[in-house]
């Protein structure tokens, strides 16, 4: 399977990184990023998402994953607000609309959300046409993740303004690609 493939090649590098006495990143790059919080994440009806909010900060997790793009976006906005309220200004809001909303859905939701200060609106737009208008008018950073499949690292797509991109590498063709 590609998942066993993937655990394969990460042993196979890690192995040259341990035997030099440093990690991976700095195998792989002259001067890696710095280490990246995991989100926990919230998903579910509402009372069951602001119930792992708590849950999740006390454990210490300083980044939450919230899904939206599901339900109506004004409660979904609410949501996001009343999160930031329980957790306070210290743990990171990371939302993922997985493409769900045309240009003007996902503008209204990121002016309702621009006050929790989320670390970024992943995938907001369903047309990846939308992109550049909604990154230069949005108040909130965008995140992207499943538009990254259509392009390749030899022809990427105009990423201007896009303030994170989410890389899997299963689901990008393993650590060579």
């Amino acid at each position: 399977s590609a998942e066993l493939g993937d655990a394969i090649a990460a042993a196979v590098l890690t192995l040259p990184a341990e035997r030099g006495g440093t990690d991976l990143p700095q195998l792989l790059a002259a001067r890696p990023a710095a280490p990246v919080r995991i989100n926990g994440l919230l998903d579910g009806s509402m009372n069951a998402m602001l119930d792992s909010a708590l849950l999740l900060a006390d454990q210490g997790y300083t980044a939450l994953k919230i899904k939206v793009g599901r339900g109506d976006p004004r409660d979904e906005a609410e949501l996001v607000l009343t999160v930031r309220a329980l957790v306070g200004p210290s743990v990171a809001l990371r939302l993922d609309a997985n493409r769900a909303w045309d240009l003007p859905t996902a503008e209204h939701f990121a002016e309702r959300v621009a006050p929790a200060g989320v670390e970024y609106l992943e995938e907001p737009l369903r047309d990846f046409e939308d992109l550049a208008d909604f990154v230069a008018g949005s108040p909130v950073p965008v995140a992207l993740d499943e538009t990254l499949l259509s392009f390749t690292p030899r022809h990427p797509p105009p990423l201007g303004g896009v303030a994170a991109l989410i890389l899997k590498t299963a689901v990008l063709g393993g650590y060579e690609r």
